[in-house]
């Protein structure tokens, strides 16, 4: 399932710029920085905002009860080294509000959304220097960038300072050329369509990607969204829920193992040429 939509743009600020960098790494390196528990839940803080709004959903992205982020998002042995995770992150505190701020893990997505605002204003924050997508060597530097946060940040820290996540898979181990795009949020102003550019430049440049693929919930009125970035519609796949158990029943579109639902809902699949 995918999931993100832009917040809303405010007026630009005066102060001084924090860098934004795109730290585009396997989800493999991620895991070992010991960054799984804030990514779940950095991610699920993003999709609960349409499993909250529209009440379609009733289990988390990445399962409270055993999940993982390999489990949830089927990313097994055979694609977890293609399997791409990127971070947008503003790397600085200096010059924003981060002393007047205070984040905390139930803070909701449009809690979140307002309170990188408050610390980063619009127009404080400098997009220009982000990480190149054609160099080759896009996961030395990211590892060395993380690695320069973490050194004086912790994971705790790190997770309030995550603008918004996107991540790629291939769409099959025996289809190098087709990637579906995944753990897609976004909780400040314009990071979404960045996000989607970037990813979709190192996807084409780097992984010679042809196609992307996403599946949405129709219900979470986010096809329109896609639409805007070029996804042309595939088919329309009707989930039935057990109203008893809230499991899904028969035809499930692929989705991942666990989910609960409070009605039927409808997935749709969608494809964007690169």
């Amino acid at each position: 399932m995918t999931n993100s939509a832009p917040p809303t743009q405010l007026p630009p600020s005066t102060s001084s710029p924090v860098n934004v960098e795109f730290i585009t790494l396997p989800i493999s390196h991620f895991l070992k920085f010991n960054l799984e528990p804030q990514l779940i839940s950095i991610i699920n803080r993003g999709y609960n905002k349409p499993r909250f709004k529209y009440g379609v959903i009733d289990t988390a992205r990445v399962k409270e009860d055993g999940g993982s982020l390999l489990k949830d998002f089927q990313i097994d042995e055979e694609i977890i080294d293609d399997t791409w995770f990127c971070l947008a992150l503003a790397t600085g505190t200096e010059n924003g509000n981060g002393d007047e701020i205070k984040f905390d893990s139930s803070d909701s997505g449009s809690q979140l959304t307002k309170k990188l605002i408050q610390k980063y204003p619009i127009g404080s924050l400098n997009f220009q220097n982000l990480t190149n997508t054609t160099s080759t060597s896009i996961i030395a530097k990211s590892t060395q960038l993380l690695q320069q946060i973490l050194s004086s940040t912790t994971p705790q820290e790190l997770e309030f300072q995550i603008l918004g996540t996107i991540a790629i898979k291939p769409h099959s181990p025996t289809t190098s050329q087709t990637y579906a795009i995944t753990a897609f949020t976004s909780f400040y102003p314009s990071v979404s369509s960045l996000l989607f550019t970037h990813i979709t430049q190192f996807a084409k440049q780097q992984l010679h990607v042809e196609k992307f693929w996403i599946d949405v919930i129709e219900e979470h009125d986010l096809v329109g969204f896609y639409e805007k970035l070029g996804f042309v519609f595939i088919e329309r796949v009707t989930c039935k829920v057990d109203p008893v158990t809230k499991a899904l029943v028969g035809e499930d579109g692929g989705l991942e193992g666990g989910i609960r639902a409070n009605c039927d809902f409808h997935l749709v699949l969608m494809y964007k040429d690169l």
